[in-house]
């Protein structure tokens, strides 16, 4: 599949589309925001942009955190990270590289958030051609499952549910490769 002119454009769109859409609490109030889960990954890359030291697998959550949920890690501990690293180290560079500790955040999730919609656009144009990736893409700017996870705090949700799309779409290519014989 190569990309026309016309690919490029409407990813374009629903990119400023969902930038504009997304980041909409954070324009108006430049406030964390998200439930229980949300504010527990932020505090935690919060802390460590704060303290500029990557935590331990035991007893690296921040000490305002710990203890937390009231069913803490049996084996680990109640000071254990309850999430892998790789996630809330990306809100910590965030914040690093962006200057500040709560706006770079919220771009780096609806940039992610994103990359569900890219994937299905992609998907969706190799399986079924123009219309359908663009009625599924256009589609998925709305859905329940990107904007209100991303606007509760479930960002490791969203972020595993735009994985999925990629991972199928490889598979695929893989599949159909001239080079793979079955």
């Amino acid at each position: 599949m190569d990309l026309k002119l016309k690919d490029v454009i409407v990813l374009t769109i629903l990119f400023s589309a969902a930038l504009w859409l997304w980041t909409l609490p954070i324009q108006e109030n430049p406030l964390p925001f998200g439930e229980h889960d949300g504010a527990f990954i932020f505090a935690t890359g919060d802390h460590i942009a704060y303290t500029n030291k990557a935590p331990d697998v035991i007893g690296g959550q921040p000490p305002s955190l710990r203890f937390w949920y009231p069913a803490w890690n049996k084996a680990l501990g109640p000071t254990a990270i309850e999430y892998p690293p790789s996630y809330i180290m990306d809100y910590a560079f965030a914040q690093i590289f962006g200057g500040q500790r709560v706006v770079p955040v919220y771009i780096f999730i609806a940039l992610g958030s994103f990359l569900g919609i890219f994937s299905m656009y992609l998907l969706m144009r190799k399986l079924y051609g123009f219309e359908a990736a663009l009625i599924t893409s256009t589609a998925l700017l709305f859905s329940y499952r990107e904007i209100l996870l991303y606007l509760w705090g479930q960002r490791h949700n969203v972020i595993a549910f735009t994985f999925i799309p990629i991972a199928i779409f490889a598979l695929y290519k893989y599949l159909t490769s001239p080079l793979v014989s079955l």
